[in-house]
């Protein structure tokens, strides 16, 4: 795998149970996927599970973002068919972003986003992958693929 591209997965959750308070937003600096599923839990909201499938489909965006540089949902090709390529499922949604240096970065963006939070907080969705690509010029494009 190429040093400019990886998959990012979510690591298991710990104690979120235990936690009584309103989202963290310091918490994006110390996992920014984690974030996701704090948000989720904050809203009595289960923990979407990171899919290998999805992470390939987030990376296939990524890397077509990149490869163009160019902030698109269209730019790795028609969604649906994407997705459906690596995950069966009926709920599918994408997030992207481009410029930012880190994971905490990217997902701080889509939660700050009231249409990317409503993918991120949709009851239906149950995976999820996200990946990034750095353009030949330097700039890190994001995508989260999010399913159920």
């Amino acid at each position: 795998m190429s040093l400019t591209r990886r998959a990012l997965f979510a690591a298991p959750l710990l104690a979120l149970a235990a936690c009584t308070s309103g989202f963290d937003p310091a918490l994006l600096e110390a996992s920014g996927d984690q974030a996701v599923n704090r948000l989720r839990a904050d809203k009595g909201l289960p923990a979407l599970r990171r899919d290998t499938g999805l992470a390939r489909a987030a990376q296939q965006q990524a890397d077509a973002m990149a490869a163009k540089e160019t902030m698109s949902h269209a730019a790795g090709g028609a969604f649906a068919g994407r997705v459906r390529r690596f995950y069966d499922g009926q709920y599918f949604a994408e997030n992207i972003a481009a410029g930012q240096r880190d994971l905490g970065g990217a997902v701080a963006s889509w939660i700050q986003s009231p249409p990317h939070r409503r993918n991120m907080l949709n009851a239906k969705m149950r995976a999820y992958g996200i990946a990034s690509a750095k353009s030949a010029s330097g700039k890190r494009y994001w995508a989260m693929v999010l399913a159920g």
